[in-house]
């Protein structure tokens, strides 16, 4: 009798594992919403590496709040089976680089306006803790952070642009610079898919007159011809990025011509890399209003 107890006991508890699965894993992801089941409860979030995850909400979620093609950054407990039950969904964080002549400084609030080569006037918060003395209006710079609807731009960085093309190194005077024990999100994700050194790419961002894209186009251009990023970093101080990838490209040819063989099919003239915005770049540069890596680079050497 006691042995029909404990099988019957052993097969109850597998059925309820079964029916009702262990979430044990806390994690935060950020994919687009590819289906949803408000009946059921659930939608279906597809990661940029084609993950999938069938997420529900937390009670009294609003689903009016989410539509099919929606980024949103989902957080909650995985099954390890692909559920995840979440406790928050919000829209997904888009980073932004933008450039712009500085309209107005308030310094005691470290937040300033800048004027966008299309004529958009945004007004930039930075993270308390950064050193905003050095800006001035005139100045052109370049930031990164966070666009809103609204016309403001949280900042992460910003990078200040001479306005002669003398080579003079720019300095970067934003919260990750001045806190280089904060990881930089997007740089550390630029790092990492090259399998570069994080410190190193930052001394690049903050002492090298670059921003996040300019340490992605040094790597990509390290990788392609076999120049160290220090070779590509000191051409930048003189040249425009499309005037070093034609430089290159004309050196790999010489060099081939003479024997040594180097690929010149990836250097081309154009500053995208297919197939849209770059992975540290969240899926896009989103907001509209054109502010994305584009305009407004060609005086940044």
């Amino acid at each position: 009798m006691k042995k029909a107890t404990w099988g019957l006991g052993i097969a109850l508890v597998l059925a309820l594992v079964s029916v009702f699965p262990a979430f044990a894993e806390a994690v935060t992801v950020s994919g687009t919403i590819t289906s949803i089941d408000e009946v059921g409860g659930t939608f279906t979030l597809t990661l940029a590496d084609a993950t999938v995850y069938v997420v529900t909400p937390p009670a009294g979620f609003d689903w009016t709040s989410i539509a099919l093609g929606d980024a949103v950054d989902v957080a909650g407990d995985s099954d390890g089976a692909g559920n995840l039950a979440a406790t928050s969904v919000a829209p997904a964080v888009v980073v932004s680089t933008v450039t712009g002549v500085v309209q107005s400084v308030d310094a005691a609030t470290c937040s300033f306006t800048i004027l966008t080569s299309e004529g958009t006037t945004l007004t930039v918060t930075l993270p308390e803790g950064s050193d905003c003395s050095g800006l001035a209006v005139g100045d052109t710079v370049e930031v990164t952070g966070t666009l809103s609807d609204d016309g403001s731009f949280a900042a992460s960085g910003v990078v200040l642009v001479p306005a002669d093309d003398d080579g003079d190194e720019q300095t970067n005077f934003g919260f990750y610079c001045s806190n280089p024990e904060v990881p930089h999100p997007a740089l550390n994700t630029v790092a990492a898919a090259h399998e570069a050194d994080y410190a190193t790419a930052l001394g690049w961002f903050c002492n090298g007159g670059v921003g996040v894209g300019g340490v992605d186009k040094v790597l990509d251009l390290s990788e392609e011809t076999g120049k160290t990023p220090e070779e590509i970093l000191e051409m930048r101080k003189g040249m425009g990025w499309g005037k070093i990838k034609k430089t290159l490209a004309e050196q790999a040819a010489t060099e081939e011509a003479s024997g040594d063989e180097i690929g010149t099919e990836s250097l081309d003239n154009s500053d995208d890399k297919p197939g849209g915005p770059p992975p540290w770049a969240n899926g896009g540069n989103g907001n509209g209003n054109g502010n994305g890596n584009g305009k407004g680079h060609g005086k940044n050497k």
